[in-house]
């Protein structure tokens, strides 16, 4: 099974048929080229004319579908088209670990991100996360610190490995690091609330501390505009 199973879409929907009580739109695979959003709008009707002859200019977005946990919720009627489907872009971009690594990071909660921008900025700061796969809980975290990760020499500690609270040393490093456990295949946090009480097949923890880093340049170019109407008028 794919990391990514299933598409990052958008249903775009007419504001003025919605307003007059229909609800005319289609779903939009992302990423996608302004040519086809273009046709899409015309589809949808917008362009055409209502009955008093003023043209349908507004449209908003009833719904998502995306595979990675939480990104949908963190989505809103009014976003920008031209940012979802740079989102959209860079997600298609990045390598089968770092889509791993993305997935894990929303599975495990990042409190740092939390709109659209959020979501952006956290794909050009991947590498600011380390993984730990197999780490399920504190006492498996202590135990491969102290026998796995050269920090210890396990000839050196000898007898006095039979005696160490590997449970309690794993939960030091867990609060210490801002590490958290996860459920899915990878997971991770740069939040600075504390660890929680997760557990999974991961444990991951940030590289650095604080927020991502901002202004990373990207690889993919962005979108041009696919439309300059104006959203901000409020649903009847």
């Amino acid at each position: 099974m794919p990391v990514l199973d299933g598409d990052f879409e958008a249903f775009v929907t007419n504001l003025g048929k919605y307003n007059e009580g229909m609800l005319i739109g289609e779903w939009v695979k992302l990423p996608t080229t302004e040519e086809e959003m273009q046709k899409v709008f015309e589809r949808i009707g917008i362009g055409k004319q209502d009955e008093f002859g003023q043209p349908y200019e507004e449209w908003f977005i009833t719904d998502y579908e995306c595979p990675i946990y939480g990104v949908q919720k963190m989505l809103g009627e009014y976003e920008s088209l031209d940012k979802l489907n740079y989102l959209a872009a860079l997600i298609d971009e990045l390598s089968l670990s770092d889509q791993e690594k993305l997935v894990a990071i929303m599975e495990a909660g990042c409190d740092e991100v939390s709109d659209i921008d959020d979501l952006i900025n956290l794909t050009f700061n991947l590498d600011c996360y380390d993984i730990m796969p197999g780490i399920n809980n504190e006492s498996d975290l202590g135990y491969y610190y102290t026998h796995e990760a050269g920090i210890y020499s396990e000839n050196d500690l000898g007898p006095l490995a039979n005696y160490i609270d590997y449970e309690r040393y794993g939960r030091d490093i867990a609060m210490d690091e801002q590490g958290r456990f996860t459920d899915e295949a990878m997971s991770v946090s740069q939040a600075r609330g504390g660890t929680g009480s997760l557990t999974g097949n991961l444990m991951i923890f940030p590289m650095n501390t604080g927020l991502p880093a901002q202004g990373k340049p990207p690889s993919v170019t962005a979108p041009l505009p696919f439309l300059s109407s104006s959203r901000e008028r409020s649903l009847m």
